[in-house]
């Protein structure tokens, strides 16, 4: 398994999900390589070989104290069924609605560390454990990287007479969303074969990752070694497997776990977007709808297998096709619920 660390060097405004950054990469990969060498990747992925697969983006903190540079890495807390709340309350009314309070609060935690992820899905430890640990008080270094969301108006513009458009006699305002991260950066996971990613990275690092690159918006930094060795200690015997990307399962994966339906937990998002007309040619720039589960959902583990999920063609124009990832990266697990 291989770690890359994206470092902002600008504000960015697309959340690199799994689905998104491959999208990136395959685009990357025409441009570095050839049209030709892309349809063979793609043909790979789409025939259920893939070379790769890559997680989302997820954050880190870094500590440049003393020279460090050490880095602390934040992971999608697994979705899993809730604890009792009776066990962990005292019998009395205002005891129960203190811990309501607590609950709430901590239900907006969505992420933890390296070391607690790893603690959880080798069953060390449960979600009623970070409860109780959790302490509302420190809400403000739960997060201790800075990430700020802002949102920005803007007016649309007629290219030819560079004036604003109108539209009944008024301009055309839009809203635009920025990310901004001090103190740490990005991360994502490639397992399989890395080898010709390390060029696409360099070209993305130029070429910028996402919306609004070319004016100035997501652009990132590259550790000196792109591509880092990564490992999270998985249990020998696992009893899940914890999703960190966008999944979207084939048939047979839906029937299996059809038949375990009280042991899965998940978010589940409809994934859309436009084509990147940048590389394409076309004003049917909609894509197909495709639903995913999201980040952190928890499947049972029905097979050994490396690669789960599949790929989808959302967009067809003459002989191109548009394809999307919903290839998941499984994480074993071995959870418990007390």
């Amino acid at each position: 398994m291989k770690v890359v660390h994206l470092k902002p060097l600008s504000s960015f405004r697309t959340e690199l999900r799994s689905d998104t950054l491959w999208g990136l990469l395959m685009i990357a990969i025409k441009n570095v390589y050839s049209e030709k060498y892309l349809e063979e990747v793609l043909e790979q992925f789409y025939s259920g070989n893939p070379p790769f697969i890559n997680s989302s983006a997820f954050y880190y903190w870094e500590n440049n104290s003393k020279g460090t540079n050490q880095k602390t890495y934040f992971f999608p807390k697994p979705i899993f069924k809730t604890f009792d709340l009776n066990k962990v309350t005292q019998s009395d009314v205002k005891s129960y609605r203190m811990h309501l309070e607590k609950l709430k609060k901590f239900k907006k935690k969505t992420q933890v560390d390296l070391f607690t992820f790893e603690s959880l899905i080798n069953g060390e430890k449960s979600e009623a454990d970070l409860y109780n640990e959790f302490n509302q008080g420190d809400e403000a270094s739960q997060e201790i990287y800075s990430k700020k969301e802002i949102i920005t108006k803007k007016t649309s513009l007629d290219r030819l007479t560079t004036s604003t458009k109108e539209e009944n006699e008024r301009g055309l305002l839009f809203s635009m969303n920025e990310i901004y991260l001090e103190n740490g950066g990005l991360f994502f996971l490639i397992d399989g074969d890395s080898s010709i990613l390390e060029p696409a990275l360099r070209f993305l690092h130029h070429y910028g990752f996402g919306a609004d690159s070319s004016n100035g918006k997501g652009h990132f930094a590259l550790a000196d070694k792109i591509l880092e060795d990564f490992s999270i200690r998985q249990p020998e015997h696992a009893n899940f497997i914890i999703n960190l990307g966008i999944y979207n399962p084939k048939a047979e994966e839906l029937s299996e776990y059809k038949k375990n339906e009280d042991k899965i937990y998940y978010s589940l998002e409809k994934r859309t977007g436009k084509i990147g007309v940048t590389f394409f040619a076309t004003k049917d720039i909609f894509k197909d709808s495709v639903l995913c589960f999201g980040e952190g959902s928890v499947f049972p583990k029905i097979n050994d297998s490396k690669f789960m999920g599949m790929i989808n063609v959302v967009k067809e124009f003459g002989n191109k096709k548009i394809y999307h990832n919903g290839l998941g990266f499984m994480i074993k697990a071995n959870l418990r619920e007390t």
